[in-house]
């Protein structure tokens, strides 16, 4: 069984990570509004705590602009895995 924590709350996953209890991430442009925090800080914070995947989802509003935000996003961090909404 593996645990995927489901924020973006670096408080919350450092805790978690500490005690071995996280296998990674999976978040939303929602859950990183609400740390008050750019997108792109946060998720390469999240990636060098975590070693396992961590989830980050496009925002565009068509798929030309998803697919190239979702370009952009892999090359953050080699444990980036990239969410496109369908």
């Amino acid at each position: 069984m593996k645990f995927f924590l489901d924020t973006a709350n670096v408080e919350e996953i450092k805790a978690i990570n500490k005690m071995g209890l996280c296998d990674g991430v999976t978040t939303n442009p929602t859950l990183i509004g609400r740390e008050g925090r750019p997108f792109e800080d946060v998720i390469k914070e999240i990636c060098s705590i975590v070693d396992g995947p961590v989830s980050a989802e496009v925002m565009g509003d068509n798929s030309d602009d998803m697919v190239e935000e979702a370009r952009q996003i892999a090359k953050w961090a080699d444990n980036i895995v990239v969410k496109i909404p369908m």
